[in-house]
């Protein structure tokens, strides 16, 4: 049987729903019953990382709106076995819901953050929304926002996967001297935060609270050094703020760096900060970000969480809580970290391995049929 993937991005993809997706085919590309993958990518960023052998990677799609149309549409003349299309985002559910009509099969929607949090603007997307009978939420947050704005059933069964990691490619290991050395670190204390360099509502989601904490945290620890890695347009505004602030022997930018690379820049660190006070942004306590830099041995410190369920999980102690719009508070809890200079592995990772989320596919492949419906 065949699956057929309908997403935003993946490969070359930009950030973590980009790299959840990719997690998320291989997963469905590895169950004894799928021979094929479908994927249809909405967008396609950069150079693209090794696709599984069975996974169709349909790059025409990703061209423009009318060539993403049209791609869905001609494959609708394909005679295959359907088994499920998965939808990993909700503009793209009518889409999915077409396919499942032409080839009699279950759709599963998908979603992860601010973009299920509310109504959408498309009239079709939310008639669908509102007749779900089961989806798979990356968060139980947004999954009780979908379900109170769509007013789905308030018992409603769904699947909660949250982020994952390859245990095999983040570990605690000895820094790249040639790092170290490219970007002056030799004896400096360094602080990470890694993201995507965003304007509009991805603005103060940790970068600008860290670069205005640093003052602060200088007046206690000698040689310190901030590395920001990522890229985007809002970089020129951070540079010119590192300008003001006096802070450019400090902070480095070290631009776009390639998902094979992350966990040799990690290892450079001492602590992880991404403490973002942006009330839209997403508080979440499983970033990638955090989970890879805990793989790394690094303590990480983010947001005080808001959410009771999140409060309640003991997994979310992985995480070192602040509140975002206390500078002291976020220079304090670095400092702390800073001095103790111990890196560690929390046997609770183990929790948000890849094996895990896998297997949890598997899961959610081997019981369609459940919920009679998409």
């Amino acid at each position: 049987m065949n699956s057929i993937i309908l997403c935003t991005d993946a490969y070359g993809g930009r950030g973590g729903i980009a790299l959840y997706n990719r997690n998320f085919i291989r997963a469905v590309s590895s169950h004894q019953q799928i021979d094929k993958v479908n994927v249809f990518p909405r967008k396609i960023y950069y150079s693209m990382e090794k696709v599984p052998e069975n996974v169709v990677n349909n790059i025409f799609a990703s061209k423009n709106k009318f060539t993403y149309i049209i791609s869905i549409f001609l494959h609708c003349f394909k005679r295959q076995n359907v088994k499920v299309i998965f939808c990993t985002h909700i503009h793209l559910l009518p889409a999915a819901i077409f396919l499942a009509f032409r080839y009699r099969c279950e759709v599963r929607l998908l979603v992860y953050g601010r973009d299920a949090w509310q109504e959408t603007r498309s009239k079709i997307s939310n008639f669908f929304a509102r007749r779900l009978k089961t989806f798979i939420s990356m968060r139980h947050f947004t999954a009780r926002k979908l379900i109170d704005w769509a007013q789905l059933d308030r018992e409603i069964s769904y699947y909660h996967l949250p982020n994952c990691i390859d245990l095999n490619a983040f570990s605690i290991k000895e820094p790249d001297i040639s790092l170290i050395k490219k970007y002056k670190l030799e004896n400096k204390k360094v602080i990470i935060t890694a993201g995507r360099l965003d304007k509009g509502d991805d603005l103060r989601k940790g970068f600008d609270e860290v670069i205005e904490a640093l003052p602060l945290i200088k007046e206690k620890v000698n040689n310190i050094a901030y590395l920001i890695i990522g890229d985007g347009e809002d970089t020129k505004r951070l540079e010119k703020k590192v300008s003001d602030l006096k802070l450019n022997d400090v902070v480095i930018f070290t631009g776009y760096i390639k998902e094979k690379d992350k966990a040799d820049y990690f290892r450079l660190g001492d602590i992880f900060a991404m403490p973002g006070s942006n009330p839209n942004f997403d508080r979440y306590p499983f970033r990638f970000v955090f989970l890879e830099a805990l793989a790394c041995g690094l303590k990480v410190i983010g947001s005080e969480l808001t959410d009771q369920w999140e409060i309640d999980d003991p997994d979310s102690k992985l995480i070192i809580q602040v509140n975002p719009k206390d500078k002291s508070e976020i220079a304090n809890a670095i400092t702390k970290e800073l001095n103790s200079n111990i890196k560690t592995i929390d046997p609770r990772l183990k929790n948000f391995s890849y094996e895990s989320y896998r297997n949890h596919i598997h899961f959610i492949i081997d019981n369609l049929g459940q919920n009679n419906g998409y």
